[in-house]
């Protein structure tokens, strides 16, 4: 296990290396991403500044769902996105894992894309969550800072597994955009607010089917004492690490039944 996170953290260290060829385009991400969470905050802004609230949920407590929402997605994207799995099927891509000792799995969620220009983005999330925590009167608690950084990162292995099932789809299908497109597009519309507002069909198949909810919503109602908008006792939360180990299993199960049936690209 050392030595897997050992060489996962090399050839981070070298995607990362090889992004700073090209500074120029990495500063306009960085300019349009944070654009764009600007923007997402101001308008959420203009929605409660006319609703009053959403749900019963304030806009600092909102502002907290949308900045766990971007955190979990900057750590997705840098540390195990899963994308363009497709491509290198139907190139024969993926010769170049199963040559080299190190787990084809592995060696695959590690090379991609790492980008200085994902830490603005990550720090405007981190600095947007400081700043909602101190205009909501949260009772912290050592149970409650424990629960937030459980409930985070186990609904960061959500997301990947969940992913890493989409984009396994490619080995029998040779693409694997309908999935990875509408799982993001879905994470973002549904997460951004809080789930009970769109009925208990919605609320309930985003909580057991395809658990987002763990994502942020949960995390966030365990912080802000929201317990009653939630299916379950809001201690649930230390739960999500279990729930994300058991999506991420499924994903890697899936992706290595895949393997079997890789054939390269042949002539």
């Amino acid at each position: 296990m050392t030595r897997y996170v050992r060489l996962y953290l090399a050839l981070m260290a070298l995607n990362v290396r090889a992004s700073w060829q090209f500074p120029g385009q990495m500063l306009i991400r960085v300019f349009l991403t944070l654009a764009l969470e600007s923007l997402q905050l101001v308008v959420l802004w203009v929605v409660l500044d006319h609703f009053g609230s959403v749900g019963g949920w304030t806009f600092w407590e909102i502002a907290v769902l949308l900045a766990l929402k971007e955190l979990a997605f900057v750590i997705y994207h840098q540390l195990f996105w899963t994308g363009g799995l497709d491509t290198a099927v139907i190139h024969g891509e993926l010769d170049k894992f199963l040559i080299r000792p190190l787990d084809p799995l592995v060696h695959f969620l590690a090379d991609h894309e790492q980008t200085p220009g994902r830490v603005p983005q990550a720090a405007f999330s981190i600095a947007l969550l400081v700043i909602a925590s101190l205009y909501i009167p949260i009772e912290w608690t050592l149970l409650k800072f424990v629960g937030l950084g459980i409930g985070f990162s186990g609904g960061v292995l959500i997301y990947t597994g969940i992913q890493l099932l989409g984009s396994s789809i490619a080995f029998w299908t040779k693409r694997e955009d309908t999935l990875t497109v509408l799982i993001p597009w879905m994470t973002d519309t549904y997460t951004r607010y809080p789930l009970h507002i769109y009925g208990g069909v919605v609320h309930a198949a985003l909580t057991f089917v395809i658990p987002f909810a763990f994502i942020n919503f949960v995390p966030a109602a365990f912080v802000l004492d929201r317990g009653g908008n939630l299916f379950f006792p809001p201690i649930i939360v230390f739960s999500t690490p279990v729930i994300g180990l058991i999506f991420m299993l499924a994903g890697a199960r899936l992706w290595r039944r895949g393997l079997r049936i890789y054939e390269s690209a042949g002539n």
